[in-house]
């Protein structure tokens, strides 16, 4: 039985800024999340068969229990103390998936943040959206984002603390990939190393704020916003990929070349944004 069908869409970074290594083995940020263009279309039907099913035609897609939407089911119905396993039924989810796998663009984020959010909505909304948030940040830091359904939010802590901020005036995205993306744990290891050396002090020392950004969106100037654009991992991907090409710097150029007001990396890459003014 049809239950829901939504979009789920990818997330950009307009500015990241990556932090000292916390206590808790996470990383401090300061982030302004924005939604992309580029979605996932996902469909929920309620089976007569127990359990959770995913289906997806992109082999690479997980479909099992390490799946986020799969996370994300089971942690909503837990919170409404309805457990999978104590139901008669059971969901079928279809994902057709157009955002990049481990692109740097939040897909499996998204693809969990709003599955909770629609289910909930189809569930009758038992949970409010700040419930919802808290069972999202247990499933990765910029889940929340997704939740709420914002266009562009601050993250700070880890990237769980959402706050809404003003978005881009109207413009187009346009997306490329810079190659083969090096791991997360290394490119987290390659910037703590680089922290203390001259050249991630050099580059930090001249980088736009977070307040640089905000008041580039309240301007609603793309040409200001290009400006204020900043991303911590853009140096250390270029390093650690030195050796491959395009490389994070060379896409950037190519869509400046055809004509975008501004191009960076998405999270850790290894997709690049490109925002052009509007057709």
């Amino acid at each position: 039985m049809f239950l829901t069908e939504f979009r789920a869409y990818g997330k950009v970074n307009l500015y990241l800024s990556v932090g000292e290594k916390r206590e808790d083995g996470f990383h401090s940020v300061e982030s302004i999340m924005h939604k992309s263009d580029v979605y996932d279309d996902i469909i929920i039907e309620k089976t007569e068969s127990k359990g959770i099913q995913l289906i997806c035609s992109q082999p690479e897609f997980p479909c099992d229990s390490s799946n986020l939407i799969h996370r994300a089911v089971i942690g909503l119905h837990e919170e409404i103390g309805l457990p999978i396993d104590k139901l008669d039924y059971g969901y079928r989810i279809t994902v057709t998936k157009r955002i990049p796998l481990s692109g740097g663009m939040g897909g499996g984020s998204a693809n969990a943040g709003y599955t909770l959010r629609h289910l909930n909505i189809a569930l009758g909304e038992p949970l409010s959206v700040d419930k919802l948030a808290g069972i999202a940040a247990r499933l990765g830091s910029d889940v929340p984002f997704f939740v709420y359904g914002e266009d562009a939010m601050i993250a700070t802590g880890r990237g769980e603390i959402m706050e809404k901020c003003p978005s881009l005036p109207p413009c187009r995205m346009e997306f490329r990939s810079c190659g083969k993306k090096p791991s997360t744990g290394a490119m987290y290891a390659a910037l703590d190393a680089m922290r203390v050396s001259d050249s991630l002090k050099a580059d930090g020392a001249n980088a736009p704020t977070l307040n640089d950004m905000l008041c580039a969106l309240e301007s609603g100037d793309l040409h200001r916003i290009s400006k204020a654009v900043y991303n911590s991992f853009t140096r250390v991907f270029a390093k650690l990929t030195e050796e491959c090409y395009p490389g994070p710097y060379t896409v950037i150029d190519q869509l400046k070349r055809e004509g975008a007001v501004v191009a960076f990396l998405c999270g850790s890459g290894p997709t690049v944004c490109g925002l052009f003014p509007p057709d």
